[in-house]
């Protein structure tokens, strides 16, 4: 049970996966490459790097690991991933995409990683991440019509105001047993993601009076500071503009958010994204 043992088994079952993985790219005629970065609850810059080919007749993508960057400018990043594809055993020359999403360190045209990756394989064409387009989408319209942001500044603190207390917490998973219902924890908003904010306004919706409950019993707590900001958020989603507002943003996402995780299908090639989105755009104007 040492944890030694358990990390050396952890990295010879990888090393066996990462293996197979590149037989199998090795035999694809072309590849292309996926390279994400992010930084862990650790605060620890990740690299993720996948890629994908066809194999059997079949479209795959797989990841060839996760790295810790010490440095997350474009020119570390591209010789990382040049380096690592390379020195897994894999051909350049059959590398024909590289896809990241719209963080400019990756996307840039001259400073980002693509330009120096293109410099090395000039056969290998950026292609801009289709789900994260449409994050960037909806993130943008939702960010700039203030009534609607300020919806997603209230899920935030309730998050904050629910999970980051444990008594806050068990009173919130006490008044959903109390109601019968299944349990359920809050989604904190994200950013970058937008589907994050699809799968917090579903749960607030759904567990609204659970949430009212909970802010109900802070309110006569001997925590003075709590009871306080308890009846602001308690006032707030209470109030027509809010319920409104939140009504609204649910409809939308709902119409959404199917064509979001459609897009992430491994499977799927650019000529059938193209036709998922002008799909969606029709049946959304017609809904409308």
């Amino acid at each position: 049970m040492s944890h030694e043992y358990q990390n050396d088994c952890i990295e010879v079952i990888g090393n066996e996966i990462k293996s197979s993985i590149v037989k199998e790219v090795r035999e694809a005629k072309y590849s292309a490459v996926l390279a994400g970065e992010t930084k862990v609850l650790s605060k620890k810059e990740q690299l993720a790097i996948l890629v994908r080919y066809v194999h059997d007749l079949k479209i795959k993508e797989r990841a060839i690991g996760c790295y810790h960057m010490p440095k997350v400018d474009a020119e570390s990043l591209a010789d990382f991933i040049y380096n690592e594809i390379k020195g897994t055993g894999l051909n350049w020359s059959k590398c024909v995409g590289q896809c990241y999403d719209e963080a400019s360190v990756m996307k840039g045209h001259f400073s980002g990683v693509q330009a120096p990756l293109q410099e090395k394989a000039p056969q290998v064409v950026y292609t801009h991440c289709h789900s994260h387009r449409l994050n960037i989408v909806i993130g943008d319209c939702m960010q700039k019509i203030q009534r609607i942001s300020s919806v997603f500044s209230v899920f935030q603190t309730v998050y904050s105001f629910v999970s980051n207390s444990n008594t806050r917490y068990h009173l919130f998973l006490k008044a959903q047993k109390t109601a019968k219902v299944p349990v359920l924890t809050l989604e904190r908003t994200v950013v970058t993601r937008w589907s994050y904010w699809y799968r917090s306004v579903a749960k607030i919706l759904g567990r609204n009076d659970c949430i009212l409950a909970v802010l109900s019993v802070v309110q006569e707590s001997s925590d003075r500071e709590a009871a306080i900001e308890a009846t602001s958020l308690k006032n707030q989603l209470e109030s027509f503009p809010f319920i409104s507002s939140f009504h609204f943003i649910h409809e939308v996402l709902a119409l959404i958010n199917p064509l979001s995780e459609q897009l992430q299908a491994a499977d799927l090639v650019i000529s059938e994204a193209c036709t998922l989105i002008s799909a969606k755009k029709k049946r959304t104007a017609k809904n409308a």
